[in-house]
């Protein structure tokens, strides 16, 4: 249980530089969740890039035919 340790042990600290930032709770689970998204994203490659890399290979084939 040693993250419990730490995370008790450095509460007082966290609290204050969440004061002097502004930021509270909710700001932490809204970066959490848009970090979720973004990585979930990065999963599935956007066609339009895999399109890109075809149409890259299909020149570079194409210069070494000739």
């Amino acid at each position: 249980m040693q993250c419990l340790a730490i995370v008790n042990e450095n509460s007082p600290e966290i609290d204050k530089l969440k004061t002097a930032a502004d930021l509270d709770d909710a700001d932490f689970e809204q970066w959490l969740k848009e970090e979720r998204q973004f990585l979930r994203e990065l999963r599935d490659e956007p066609e339009v890039k895999i399109l890109e890399c075809a149409y890259v290979r299909a020149l570079e084939t194409r210069q070494k035919a000739e």
